[in-house]
C-alpha cells in the first residue's frame, strides 16, 4: 500500500511540475493585450504565471512581457499606482521575456513607435523599441536591447521579428508622470524573424 502511495505521489508530482501553457491558455490573454485592455490582460497574465511556474517556454517570456506592458498601460490608465508597477517589475526581474513582432528599420534618425530601430553601438548591436499608449499620447516602455551576438544590420529590412531576451533592469519613470511610464533594459537579446 506504502509503495502505491508513494508511486501515486510521485507520478501527480511529476505531472505537475510537467505542466506547461499551451497556445490554447494563451488565447483570451492576447485577445485582452489586442483591445489594450489593460486590466484584464494583467489579471490573465498573472494567472498564467500563478498556473504554470515552472514553464520556461518562449510562452512563458511572452506572459512575462504581457505582464509588465499590462502593469504600464494600467499605470496609464490611473488603474495601477507606480509602486505597485515597481513590485510587478520585481516579480520579473531577471527573467526572460519575448515582445511581440515589429518591423525592423536600421535608420536610427527614423525612429517611430512599434519599430524596434537596429543599430551598433561600440561593436555592439543594440536595438530599441517605443510602445505607446492607444491614444498615442504616452511612452509605456522604450525597450533597449543588448544582442547576444553581433547582427548583420544589412539583413533586417522589409520583415517582422520578434525580441526578447533576459530582463536587467526596469527603469521606472521618476517624476511619475504620464509622459513615459518605464524603460526596459534586455541582455543576452535574440531576434526572431516572422
Amino acid at each position: 500500500m506504502r509503495g502505491l502511495l508513494f508511486s501515486f505521489l510521485l507520478l501527480s508530482t511529476f505531472c505537475v511540475s510537467a505542466q506547461q501553457i499551451q497556445r490554447d491558455d494563451m488565447l483570451s490573454l492576447y485577445r485582452s493585450l489586442a483591445s489594450k485592455n489593460w486590466d484584464s490582460a494583467y489579471i490573465k497574465a498573472n494567472a498564467l504565471i500563478n498556473k504554470f511556474p515552472n514553464d520556461s517556454s518562449d510562452f512563458k517570456a511572452t506572459i512575462n512581457y504581457a505582464l509588465i506592458l499590462s502593469a504600464a498601460g494600467k499605470v496609464s490608465n490611473h488603474t495601477m499606482s507606480y509602486p505597485e508597477l515597481r513590485q510587478t517589475a520585481k516579480s520579473i526581474m531577471g527573467k526572460h521575456i519575448m515582445m511581440p513582432a515589429h518591423f525592423v528599420n536600421t535608420d536610427t534618425l527614423s525612429i517611430a513607435p512599434s519599430i524596434t530601430v537596429l543599430n551598433d553601438n561600440n561593436g555592439r548591436s543594440k536595438g530599441t523599441t517605443i510602445i505607446k499608449n492607444a491614444e498615442g499620447n504616452t511612452v509605456l516602455c522604450f525597450e533597449d536591447f543588448e544582442f547576444k551576438e553581433q547582427l548583420d544590420l544589412a539583413s533586417f529590412k522589409n520583415a517582422k521579428y520578434r525580441c526578447g531576451g533576459k530582463l536587467n533592469t526596469v527603469e521606472i519613470n521618476s517624476y511619475m508622470d504620464d509622459i513615459w511610464i518605464m524603460r526596459l533594459r534586455i541582455t543576452d537579446a535574440i531576434i526572431l524573424k516572422m
